[in-house]
């Protein structure tokens, strides 16, 4: 059985979930001006949902800006993350999959799950090679392991 060639990706802030928010963003104060338009009054349901919308929004862009930009490394057996602030070893899972972009976690310990968006638009060159590295099993390491089994990680 060949393995996934050995990749190097980088990951970031998505673009397409940028768009979403300020879609939705757009959409949720359209909705509020058209509801408080209608009305001969606004009263306190106003006043609450600006309460509740403003700071979910806020923290809906803060979380799209702080999103973790890196680089994703296959080495043929195990997933690396290079980021700024430091590097990570463990296993990566694909959870969304959507042709031109993933979301992927990677664990790298006990709790410590570093979420990312992979999308094409990256580097178009590499990216089906990344898609055939996160769905292609570990190949055996000296010790006899898969990748997988030589992180030991709680489920």
């Amino acid at each position: 059985m060949h393995s996934a060639p050995a990749v190097r990706y980088p990951v970031g802030r998505s673009r397409w979930h940028g768009l979403l928010l300020l879609g939705l963003s757009g959409l949720g104060l359209l909705a509020f001006i058209l509801w408080t338009l209608s009305l001969d009054t606004p009263g306190w349901r106003q006043g609450l949902f600006v309460l509740l919308f403003v700071p979910a929004v806020a923290l809906a862009w803060r979380q799209w800006w702080r999103w973790p930009s890196g680089v994703l490394v296959w080495d043929g057996s195990l997933w690396h993350w290079l980021g700024p602030a430091r590097a990570r070893t463990g296993i990566l899972r694909p959870h969304v999959d959507v042709q031109f972009g993933m979301l992927l976690s990677l664990r790298d310990g006990p709790g410590r799950v570093l979420w990312v968006w992979a999308q094409r638009g990256a580097d178009q060159w590499h990216w089906l090679d990344l898609r055939r590295a996160v769905y292609s099993p570990a190949v055996a390491v000296q010790t006899g392991q898969t990748a997988s089994d030589s992180l030991v990680l709680p489920s």
